[in-house]
């Protein structure tokens, strides 16, 4: 990498990716905007859905009519979640998916990009 293109993410990173870049944009984040967002004819597909962000994600993104693609290591414990976001926000039931994958098994996280985007239309 030259040294201008450096010098330039960093500047970047120095801007965006501290704590000052977060608070500056912060600032600017408006939670109201998003309350009549729909996301009907959208699909997402989330990692490390069964816990923490991931759980979440699912949640709000459920709330505003997404098709949920749980991807989680452990099919029990993505069961409970989904059950858990199926009953916190009254969704229907088909519209969360669970995918058991180990993301740490890359032939597996292949096969499952080939599988997912074979029988979805490639659309997330």
């Amino acid at each position: 990498m030259s040294a201008f293109r450096n010098l330039a993410w960093f500047s970047k990173g120095m801007r965006e990716y501290t704590k000052s870049g977060y608070e500056s944009a912060a600032s600017h984040f408006d939670p109201n905007e998003l309350k009549n967002v729909r996301l009907d004819n959208h699909r997402v597909l989330i990692t490390g859905a069964n816990s923490g962000i991931g759980l979440v994600c699912c949640k709000e993104l459920a709330k505003h009519g997404a098709e949920i693609h749980m991807v989680c290591r452990s099919k029990p414990r993505a069961e409970e979640a989904r059950q858990q976001i199926i009953s916190e926000t009254g969704v229907n039931d088909s519209r969360i998916i669970i995918h058991p994958l180990d993301l740490s098994k890359p032939n597996d996280v292949r096969n499952f990009g080939k599988q997912f985007a074979n029988n979805n239309d490639s659309r997330l």
